[in-house]
């Protein structure tokens, strides 16, 4: 799974692993609040996506 975020602490204890893959920029040089924001990819699920959901169905950023 991909998360977009500073912080995957509430969805990565639902996998066995988190890395960033990468991040959010511009290519105009905007500078702004999701500039140089982490994307993070998440792998090993720990259960399935029926169990997971409801936990993080409303998450915000």
């Amino acid at each position: 799974m991909l998360f977009v975020g500073y912080d995957p602490s509430k969805i990565a204890k639902h996998f066995g692993a988190a890395r960033i893959a990468g991040q959010v920029g511009n290519r105009l040089g905007i500078r702004n609040a999701s500039d140089t924001m982490p994307v993070w990819l998440l792998t090993g699920r720990t259960g399935s996506w029926a169990e997971i959901w409801p936990q993080l169905k409303e998450m915000r950023a």
